[in-house]
């Protein structure tokens, strides 16, 4: 998702009768001892939103964001969400929960907001788990105080393969949470695992994804696009121009859901199909015109004017890579040379040495002159993609990057290793990840390689 400040929310949540925390830019290492660093690259947006108020951490520098949620936690963080004042309702007729709890005021809000209604014993139980589902049905009752003509669509839902076993009395609840993105299908089965109990840090993406605005699913509409070029992993480009084809490909890519930061994780080879595939698309609409996608099967990064928008979908509509490849190899195959760099357009060229302490500083090289530039785009110019094994160890390299006006290139940054294998990237994007690319024409004997011309770049750093 296009990364915004989560302080807009604001002005949206007040319209809808909500009070949020204002809310500052999150810090960029975790906040929370325990949250790792990949658990926060993914959700980060979240817990610096939650962390403003709505939800506190448990002392310690920590979170706990694997500990399941309690009912008295689940009631306190929605009572805070809606701005509930604490006295304002009247005392709740639960037995175990005493007036001077710290919970109590959310309680009583609650079950005079009809958002709770009690165990058959006459009691609340503020330490139980909340499950998935009563977690659903906790923020549709409160969704349904304030929409009344709320409307469920069950298509999404229906098509999980548990959803007969949800509760009856969570069934539009958990129908309405999962069409509006506030749960997640998981696991191996892809199911809703309506009796699983809500751990903190899935509370910290609910109350995100409820609060704050998300964009819309992807939607390409197919009458608008003209053909697509696919792009394989070995360089091939097949040019889809076929009505009924460029129909099926729109189609592999609608419905994927916007997220802040997306883990790549693409169908792995043996569950059908090659791991990912570039798409560029060609439209009369400027909007479409030049949009340029990198698919796997359960990721989908969208770039389009130099933005680039993350987006996910679940198992059961990844990408089909048997029906994509087989729909590709019907068109003929364009071979595709990745590099064939106008000079003129590069301003500068950045070198760096790798370095083994990562507290030294690396050695960098800042090529200006046009003889310079010049010489450091042409070795690069002739790269080509192949399905070539990465070797067992890990050998030197020269990174680089480039510097245009031209967005197209500017941002381009690479490494070549010693077996003058070519690694690409574009905004941290990888391009070539698994594979390689090779010069189709390696160098005489004797004659030095590309690595060993770009390392001359660096006649005061010595060779290991």
């Amino acid at each position: 998702m296009r990364r915004r400040i989560c302080s807009m929310a604001l002005a949206v949540a007040l319209a809808l009768g909500l009070a949020l925390p204002a809310h500052a830019a999150g810090p960029e290492a975790p906040p929370y001892a325990d949250v790792g660093q990949d658990q926060y690259a993914y959700y980060s947006q979240a817990l610096a939103f939650v962390s403003e108020g709505l939800m506190t951490g448990a002392g310690d520098g920590l979170f706990r964001p694997d500990e399941p949620v309690t009912r008295a936690m689940a009631v306190q963080t929605l009572f805070r969400a809606a701005g509930g004042q604490e006295g304002a309702a009247p005392a709740a007729p639960f037995s175990d929960v005493a007036p001077s709890a710290w919970y109590a005021g959310a309680v009583d809000w609650a079950y005079a907001s009809g958002v709770v209604r009690g165990a058959p014993d006459g009691r609340f139980h503020p330490s139980q788990p909340v499950s998935r589902e009563d977690l659903a049905v906790l923020f549709y009752r409160y969704e349904r105080t304030r929409n009344p003509e709320l409307q469920v669509n069950y298509g999404p839902a229906s098509a999980l393969p548990d959803y007969e076993g949800v509760s009856a009395y969570a069934k539009d609840a958990v129908a309405w949470a999962y069409d509006r993105t506030l749960l997640d299908a998981y696991g191996m089965d892809e199911g809703i695992h309506p009796r699983d109990p809500e751990p903190r840090l899935m509370l910290a993406l609910t109350l995100y994804r409820y609060l704050v605005p998300q964009e819309p699913p992807l939607a390409i509409d197919p009458e608008k696009v003209s053909q697509i070029d696919l792009y394989s992993l070995t360089g091939g480009q097949a040019q889809v121009t076929g009505r009924e084809d460029v129909e099926d490909l729109t189609a592999m890519l609608n419905g994927f859901l916007p997220v802040a930061s997306s883990p790549w994780t693409p169908v792995p080879p043996e569950d059908g199909g090659q791991e990912r595939r570039f798409w560029d698309i060609h439209s009369q609409d400027p909007d479409l015109d030049g949009m340029k996608l990198y698919a796997g099967g359960l990721e989908l990064i969208v770039e389009k004017d130099g933005l680039w928008t993350s987006y996910q979908t679940s198992r059961a509509h990844a990408i089909d890579f048997e029906a994509l490849n087989a729909l590709a190899e019907a068109y003929p195959q364009k071979p595709r040379r990745l590099y064939q760099i106008d000079p003129a357009l590069v301003e500068s060229v950045t070198l760096t040495l790798p370095v083994r302490n990562y507290e030294d500083p690396a050695p960098t090289v800042e090529l200006t002159a046009r003889e310079d530039v010049e010489r450091a785009v042409a070795l690069l110019n002739g790269f080509e993609a192949q399905e070539t094994a990465w070797p067992d160890h890990h050998p030197e390299y020269v990174a680089g990057a480039l510097h245009s006006a031209d967005p197209d290139l500017d941002g381009l940054s690479w490494r070549v290793d010693q077996n003058d294998c070519l690694t690409a990237a574009f905004h941290g994007v990888e391009l070539l990840h698994s594979t390689t690319a090779v010069r189709p024409h390696p160098p005489e004997e004797g004659e030095p390689g590309l690595w060993e011309r770009l390392r001359a770049f660096f006649p005061d750093v010595p060779m290991d």
